[in-house]
């Protein structure tokens, strides 16, 4: 199940990359491309985000595609749906689809970072006995961090909460934390060098008991930036914990304008 929210999320690590993306208005440049989470940017009044994400577990575990969308209400109001496609190792299908918004509370203006707190919802869209969802609405809480350290250096943190309410339809998932820091490195103005860290908790309740499952894994990656408008890139993660699944494969690919 993804995790994507809590309530923590702090200043920053140190940043090694950046699909960077220019302000018309003003000569700062934000990295807004991570690939294990999301970072605190917000997109500007009246521009859309599209994005496109691979990621292949090796081993007995499934890919997902997932495709998303950011719609900027305000500067600092940003609205979002997510919709991933689960392939194995059941039956390939929709999972559970995604809605989002996001505030942001400072901007990062040299003193002090990019803090935003978002809000969202996932709705019972996929098949639970196929492994894709958990046939009830769950909800999730998040706070990001985004800072630019330097011109060429960033810093991400996150933390995030999500909870059903409910358990799904046998009650067995109750609740998923997660935190998350990363750092990227602008090389040059096309070329940006990412490395993230992510811990992701899950309570469950299987057989009548609660038992709890903790994942980590460790990214490196890089980003290309095509043009204004594109920016694709591709990221190899490592599992740093005994319960951490298989080594993971992931590409994105981000348009915006």
């Amino acid at each position: 199940m993804k995790i994507r929210c809590l309530l923590t999320a702090s200043c920053v690590f140190i940043v090694l990359a950046g699909g960077a993306r220019a302000d018309e208005d003003s000569e700062f440049i934000e990295q807004d491309f991570l690939f294990q989470f999301e970072e605190a940017y917000t997109q500007e009044k009246g521009e859309t985000q599209i994005g496109g994400k691979f990621d292949h577990g090796f081993g007995p575990s499934s890919s997902v595609f997932e495709f998303e969308i950011e719609y900027g209400i305000t500067d600092r109001i940003e609205v979002s749906v997510e919709a991933p496609i689960v392939v194995g190792p059941g039956p390939a299908g929709t999972g559970d689809i995604e809605f989002g918004v996001d505030y942001a509370l400072t901007m990062d203006n040299g003193s002090v970072p990019a803090l935003t707190i978002g809000f969202g919802a996932s709705a019972p869209t996929g098949n639970e006995d196929a492994g894709r969802g958990v046939d009830a609405w769950s909800y999730e809480t998040s706070l990001r961090a985004s800072k630019r350290i330097t011109d060429n250096f960033y810093g991400h943190a996150m933390g995030a909460y999500e909870w059903t309410p409910n358990g799904g339809a046998d009650a067995d998932m109750l609740s998923a934390w997660a935190f998350g820091v990363g750092a990227a490195l602008r090389t040059t103005d096309k070329l940006t060098l990412i490395a993230e860290y992510l811990r992701e908790a899950e309570r469950e309740k299987e057989a009548g008991m609660v038992e709890r499952e903790t994942e980590a894994f460790l990214s490196a990656g890089a980003i290309v930036e095509l043009n204004k408008f594109v920016s694709i890139g591709v990221a190899g993660a490592a599992g740093v914990s005994d319960e951490s699944a298989d080594a993971r494969a992931l590409a994105k690919m981000q348009i915006e304008w």
